[in-house]
């Protein structure tokens, strides 16, 4: 009776814990906090303010049509890449307030920021190395055409984070 018991404790505790006791790579989700500093005249820089490991798995993203005003793409050791995607810019506040002139009207005011940070989910992997985040500035031609010239804003190392340690 008493090991029976035992044995359904231990039961208990590697079901309900097991993750506790368990490391894979291949389920664990890298969480990482960026800063976004600058503007469109003077350039941008990100930089990375904070990383940490949790156990879960990337959800698949529905494809999105929008363009992103900040863009990354996440790169292997053999410059593959593995994970991409878009954010809105983050420094950028859309404000509503009463119309003082106009009870019961809102308006809306752009703020925009000169520091932001945002997290970027990514799953851990042996082979991530670095990730890259770019914009695009658009321009638009005499014969009305749109130029999309793609502007870096850097490369942040990953392979201490969820790579080979």
């Amino acid at each position: 009776m008493f090991l029976k018991r035992c044995g359904i404790i231990l039961l208990i505790i590697f079901t309900f814990c097991g993750s506790l006791f368990s490391s894979e790579k291949g389920n664990e989700l890298l969480f990482l906090t960026f800063q976004i500093t600058g503007d469109q005249v003077t350039g941008n820089e990100v930089t990375l303010v904070d990383s940490r490991i949790t156990s879960g798995t990337l959800k698949e993203r529905r494809t999105e049509t929008k363009i992103s005003e900040i863009n990354f793409e996440v790169f292997s050791k053999n410059e593959n890449i593995i994970q991409s995607g878009g954010l809105d810019d983050p420094r950028i506040e859309i404000l509503e307030y009463e119309d003082p002139g106009s009870p019961a009207t809102l308006k809306q005011v752009e703020v925009i920021k000169d520091t932001a940070n945002f997290i970027v989910r990514v799953q851990t992997n042996e082979e991530l190395s670095y990730i890259n985040f770019y914009r695009f500035d658009i321009t638009e031609n005499k014969d009305g055409s749109i130029n999309r010239i793609r502007v870096d804003l850097g490369n942040i190392d990953l392979s201490s984070n969820g790579g080979d340690q």
